[in-house]
Parts: structure tokens; sequence; C-alpha cells
């Protein structure tokens, strides 16, 4: 008698990861948010760069960042996956690092051949930076193909007028992102970390770099560098995001700032924190373990608790200077 035993497995983190980067290439972010609302383990990095990209798209990420999980499980993968190597490309594209794109995606098309994948972004950064010619090469090869000519027909005004750009919102929005010295001198091939510190140590620019670069440095708790765009932010934008607030309040306590008085917090926001702080002396002398359980109970989803209990576990030390400086 012939026995046959099957068995099977399913990694729910990497199912996930490759529905989040196809609703990433779709610009889909409402789609990456149920995603990540959806997975109930803790979250890969590549999860969590996913739903912090969609969360800075919409607009959201000031008011709701730290209301997801920042984890750090380990992906089930016979040998180390860079998230660089699954979506490199989609998120330098998707931050504005035009030439990183550019460069990713070519890395890809030399070791593994040209997939419809590279060849989309080697168009939209050839496009973007001006290189018409360059792009119509590349759009030319996705012309050619059954399910991907449309796409390739559908660029093709921007290609031969790169100025048309300028009124696609979409475009617009990278466009703002690149305005910065976009050169390459070595992201080390660690994806996050590199679009962390760019991001943290970037100064001045428009509002939505502006806005990246706090949203960068809380989650690098960065207090000296969060201060100066803090106030820049306050002094041009109409309305304060809640973990700005937050963050304000816990390193104005650490080490006060002169300018601080003057600005407006909303009470609820005041009321939590001075709760927090009293919920911190009330439990100093108990285990840091349960400290961070009974914290959750009252302020998981605050900046407060994201600073103190959650580790984000960079692969490189976050103190180091970008390798690209502003």
């Amino acid at each position: 008698m012939l026995t046959v035993h099957y068995t099977g497995f399913r990694d729910e983190a990497f199912d996930t990861e490759l529905a989040m980067q196809e609703a990433t290439e779709q610009e889909d972010w409402q789609a990456v948010l149920s995603l990540a609302r959806a997975y109930e383990e803790e979250p890969t990095r590549m999860i969590v760069m996913h739903t912090n990209l969609a969360l800075f798209k919409l607009g959201l990420a000031g008011d709701q960042l730290f209301k997801y999980p920042s984890g750090n499980s380990p992906q089930h993968t016979r040998g180390q996956v860079l998230p660089i190597q699954m979506a490199g490309a989609l998120f330098y594209y998707q931050y504005g690092h035009l030439n990183y794109a550019y460069r990713w995606s070519m890395e890809e098309m030399v070791e593994y051949g040209m997939s419809h994948h590279t060849l989309k972004y080697a168009v939209l950064t050839s496009s973007l930076n001006g290189e018409s010619a360059l792009a119509k090469k590349y759009n030319d090869v996705l012309k050619s193909t059954l399910f991907h000519r449309k796409w390739a027909r559908d660029r093709e005004a921007i290609i031969n007028d790169p100025g048309r750009a300028m009124h696609n919102p979409v475009l617009l929005n990278i466009l703002r992102l690149n305005a910065f010295n976009d050169v390459l001198d070595g992201d080390h091939s660690l994806l996050e970390t590199f679009l962390l510190n760019h991001a943290a140590h970037s100064r001045g620019g428009n509002p939505e770099l502006i806005d990246l670069s706090l949203l960068a440095n809380l989650q690098l708790k960065q207090a000296d560098r969060f201060w100066p765009r803090f106030f820049v932010y306050v002094n041009t934008q109409p309305r304060i995001p809640v973990h700005y607030q937050e963050a304000a309040l816990l390193f104005n306590l650490q080490q006060p700032q002169p300018g601080i008085a003057s600005i407006t917090f909303d009470p609820l926001v005041l009321k939590r924190f001075n709760q927090f702080v009293e919920r911190t002396k009330a439990y100093n002398n108990q285990p840091r373990e349960r400290i961070k359980a009974l914290m959750a109970e009252e302020f998981k989803g605050t900046y407060w608790y994201y600073y103190f209990f959650a580790d984000l576990q960079l692969q490189q030390p976050v103190n180091h200077q970008p390798y690209q400086k502003l």
C-alpha cells in the first residue's frame, strides 16, 4: 500500500504583504488600511511600512499613525528576503525618491529580467524626471504586451509633455515629495532605515516634506529634531494633529520649550496627558511588563505609549547622519 502524506503551509503575514503591495501599486490606500485592520497578529515591518504610507497619503498619519501596531514580526522564509527586494522601487517612488526608484527597478531588471512591475516604475520615474526618450523606450515595451498596453497608452501624454504632471494630483504629490537634492549616495539596501533617516534630517521644504519629517522624527523618538519642524508646522497650518500635540506635551515635560505657552492644545489631549503622567507616577514601582499592560488599557494608540513601550528595531543605528545631506 502506498500512503501519501500532504502538508501545506500558508504564511498569513506574507499573504497580507502581497495584498498590501497590490493595493499600494493601485494607490488604493483605503484597501491597505482595511488589510492592516484585518491582520490580528504582530505585523512585519513590511506591513507597517505599507500602513504608514497609506496613512500619510490619506493625510491621516498625524492623527492615526500610532493607533496601528508597530511590530517587527520576522518573515517565515528559508532565507532572508529584504523589503527592498520586495518593494524598493514602489516605496522610493511613493516617497518621491525618483532616482532610487529607478535604480532599484534597473537592479531588478539586471538580476531577474524585465517585468511589468520594473518597467512601469522605469516609465514613471523617467517621465517625471523629464527624460522622455528613456521613458518612451520602456513604455514601448509595455505597449507591445497584451495586459499592460492600456497602462502604457495612458502614459503617453505625460511622456510627450512632462508638464502635464503638474495638473495630475497624484503625480504632483510625487513631485512635491521630490523637492530635494535627489542623488544616489548609498542606502545600503536598508529601505525603511534610509527613508526614515532621510526624512528625519531634512530641513524646511513644502508642507508635505515638513509633515513627513515630523512623522519620521516621532517614529525615531528624536525630540531635538521634532521641535523646529513642529513650530514651523504650527505657524503654517490651521490645525495640529493629535499625535503632534501628544509628542509636544511629552517632549516639553522632558525639556521645556519657551514657545510652547502660546500654543493652544486640544483640551481632551491635555486631559489624557495629565492622566498619563499621573498613572506613570502611580505605577512607578511596578515591573516594566506590568506597567506596559496597565498603560495599554488606557493609552495604547497614543504617542506616549509608543514612545515608552514600542521598539522600532531598525536594521542599523538610527542616530547616524543620513547618507544624503540636504
